[in-house]
């Protein structure tokens, strides 16, 4: 890896990275634009974002299949239902102008649907820990456990497992959880955690491999790459047969 970031340094061209939240226009299109765009030579490499397809080269992350592999058929009953789980609850922002998020809900309502199964979205409005405090704590409230519950992101996760820890629900006897975002610090929890997505560093590898292409092919002549995410297996599921 080092030896790729050195190769890039020596070009000395500038890159701006990107993460898109929202779409293209609203988020980092003015700031490339205003430092010059194409016309000032910078080369711009985007993570995720579908909006980008015209405008710059980008790595995008399969996030809708990543969601849906969790409900959906996998090789060897890897995913929830055939593990016994009916009631899947989906923690995360709902409706949001996020494509990330978008996905990700799109994704989980798929699964649930084409398995004949009611999708329940509990709407943490925002993306924080306390966003998911709030939120499950006012789900839980209302009576009825689910099966397993899918977080959309890491923090959201950390919340989760906050509130049911204070409601002395025990993860995965009481209630299996998953988590989108793949990092290693949900390996590291009190109950390892169940996740999918990209690990990171296969992220990071494609993207320093991009930045090369973009420098030794120069735009236009760089093809997309897109990730598949990955479920890795921990301790945070049980199966409910």
């Amino acid at each position: 890896m080092s030896f790729m970031l050195e190769r890039i340094a020596m070009q000395r061209k500038l890159f701006l990275f990107g993460d898109i939240g929202k779409d293209f226009t609203t988020t980092s299109g003015p700031f490339i634009h205003a430092a010059g765009g194409k016309e000032a030579r910078i080369a711009v490499l985007g993570l995720g974002g579908e909006g980008w397809d015209a405008y710059y080269e980008r790595v995008f992350v399969k996030r809708w299949q990543g969601v849906k592999s969790i409900v959906s058929i996998l090789p060897n009953n890897n995913e929830l239902v055939e593990k016994g789980h009916k009631k899947i609850v989906y923690v995360g922002i709902y409706n949001g102008i996020g494509r990330r998020q978008q996905a990700k809900q799109a994704g989980y309502e798929y699964a649930m649907k084409e398995r004949g199964l009611d999708p329940k979205i509990v709407d943490t409005v925002g993306l924080n820990a306390g966003d998911a405090d709030g939120a499950v704590t006012q789900f839980l409230a209302g009576g009825g456990l689910p099966d397993a519950i899918i977080c959309s992101s890491y923090d959201l996760t950390m919340g989760t497992l906050r509130v049911l820890k204070s409601h002395q629900l025990n993860v995965p006897n009481d209630v299996s959880v998953i988590s989108y975002d793949n990092i290693p610090q949900l390996a590291e929890k009190e109950v390892s955690v169940t996740s999918v997505g990209v690990p990171i560093d296969i992220l990071a590898c494609a993207l320093v491999e991009m930045l090369i292409d973009l420098i030794e092919k120069g735009e236009g002549n760089v093809r997309n790459r897109k990730l598949t995410p990955i479920l890795v297996q921990r301790k945070s599921v049980k199966i409910r047969k």
